[in-house]
């Protein structure tokens, strides 16, 4: 069985209760490690400087308490994982079960990938190439 390594759970503890829900779905099925949670201030803009994120502190996701994004990424030991293609497979998992958990009512809002932005709640799960690719961002959409 899997479980939430320490630093996975520090940024687990920062997550909204829908994301906390769909994180521990999510392990049971497939391994996979929290890269971030909340974000302050400090943190969110150096992400901004170094463009791995778009935008600076106080309009990520990541920057709200509890955090309404979470960065998820399959754990396979030795591997890469921001590996494009296991990226792609995992967000295959997320998204059914994050669609499974709204559906029945276990999630109130449903998400939005990094890797398919321009993606509304009530289209089809699609890759995005034409914009910043965040394969592992998921965040809540209201």
């Amino acid at each position: 069985m899997n479980k939430w390594g320490k630093k996975s759970y520090k940024h687990y503890k920062t997550l909204h209760p829908d994301l906390q829900v769909l994180a521990d779905e999510v392990l049971a099925v497939h391994d996979c490690s929290i890269f971030q949670g909340y974000r302050d201030k400090e943190t969110q803009n150096k992400y901004f400087d170094n463009k791995t994120s778009k935008v600076k502190f106080p309009f990520s996701k990541h920057n709200r308490d509890p955090s309404e994004a979470i960065d998820l990424a399959p754990y396979i030991p030795g591997e890469d994982p921001y590996d494009m293609e296991r990226v792609l497979f995992f967000a295959g998992i997320v998204r059914g079960i994050a669609d499974k958990l709204y559906d029945n009512g276990t999630m109130e809002f449903r998400l939005r990938w990094g890797g398919s932005w321009s993606q509304k709640a009530d289209e089809p799960f699609a890759f995005d190439r034409n914009r910043f690719f965040d394969g592992i961002h998921w965040e809540l959409q209201r």
